[in-house]
C-alpha cells in the first residue's frame, strides 16, 4: 500500500499524518496528503540533484543541495507556495542543527503561513 493510501486511511479515521522523511521531498509529500513536516527544510531532499525515487539521498547529499538552493528561487518559493496551499505544517527543532559548523538560515522561510504571505503573496509579517 502506497503512502497516499495509508494516509488516506488514516485521514478517514480522523488521524494526522507527521512525517520525518528523506526518500521523498516536502513538496511530493504535501501533494500525497502529509499534514505535519519535521524539521523544515534542512532535511527535505527534494533538492538533491539525479535523487532515486523512494530512497534516501547517501551522506550529506541533503545538506549539499541545500546549501546550493537559492531560498528566494522557484524551486524553493514553489516548495513553500505548495506546503502553504496543502495547509501542511512544520515544526523545525532548531537547537538539533545548531552546531560549531555552518547552519542554514530556513528558519524564517518555515514559519508558516504568516512569512510566506509578508514575502510572497504581499502581507504583513509584523
Amino acid at each position: 500500500m502506497s503512502c497516499a493510501q495509508q494516509w488516506k486511511k488514516a485521514h478517514k479515521r480522523g488521524l494526522k499524518i507527521t512525517g520525518h522523511l528523506c526518500s521523498i521531498g516536502f513538496r511530493e509529500a504535501a501533494e500525497l496528503g502529509i499534514d505535519n513536516l519535521e524539521h523544515g527544510l534542512i532535511v527535505d531532499s527534494e533538492f538533491v540533484p539525479n535523487k532515486e525515487p523512494d530512497k534516501c539521498p547517501a551522506g550529506d547529499a541533503v545538506s549539499t543541495s541545500l546549501r546550493q538552493l537559492d531560498l528566494n528561487g522557484a524551486a524553493a518559493v514553489e516548495t513553500i507556495r505548495t506546503l502553504v496551499a496543502k495547509k501542511c505544517r512544520h515544526y523545525l527543532h532548531s537547537a538539533c542543527f545548531r552546531s560549531g559548523r555552518r547552519t542554514l538560515d530556513s528558519e524564517r522561510h518555515w514559519r508558516g503561513e504568516r512569512y510566506f504571505e509578508s514575502t510572497h503573496v504581499g502581507g504583513d509579517e509584523s
